[in-house]
């Protein structure tokens, strides 16, 4: 029996030993600290030229790396993408992705150890297949979303690439 994706990622936030705990302004995202590669200054992000990278054009910007540009995303409440970072934004943390890594926007960094945190089953209303939200941990009174640099790179990369239609439109499609 193939064990679910869900189930395969609980079992690392289990054994993780430290977290880096991502703060935007109306979320907070945990993930585990080998997801991230490096911590960047938001004023090294530069103006995003959708036409020279179009792969990327939901992204905030980009980081000029070593390695090439790196894409840098900004998240509201809805984990949707933000054109521009706000100015409370100062840090951005670079997360290990293959085959490209990407930048995440964000408040503030803080760094956890396993036993600062509680892990808590995931409530099944928000169990979804499309969502990035792997584990729910507690910090502080405070709640945090437990994700994955991949799920969260899925998630951005679904947005980004999504079928745009108008409701017109979407009606032809379901008549058809």
């Amino acid at each position: 029996m193939i064990t679910p994706m869900r189930e395969w990622t609980a079992n690392h936030f289990e054994r993780a030993d430290r977290f880096v705990v991502l703060q935007m302004e109306a979320i907070t995202l945990i993930v585990m600290q080998a997801e991230v590669v490096a911590l960047e200054p938001v004023l090294d992000v530069q103006v995003m030229n959708t036409q020279a990278l179009p792969n990327y054009a939901n992204a905030s910007g980009f980081l000029p790396l070593t390695a090439g540009a790196c894409p840098v995303y900004t998240l509201d409440e809805n984990l949707n993408t933000l054109d521009q970072i706000p100015p409370t934004y100062r840090i951005c943390a670079v997360m290990r992705n293959r085959p490209n890594d990407y930048a995440l926007s964000c408040v503030a960094v803080h760094l956890l150890s396993r036993n600062e945190v509680s892990l808590h089953a995931t409530p099944r209303s928000m169990l979804n297949a499309r969502s990035p939200i792997l584990q729910l941990l507690v910090h502080d009174g405070k709640l945090l979303l437990g994700t994955t640099a991949a799920a969260l790179h899925a998630h951005l990369d679904a947005r980004g690439n999504a079928d745009v239609i108008s409701f017109e439109q979407r009606i032809k499609r379901i008549k058809s």
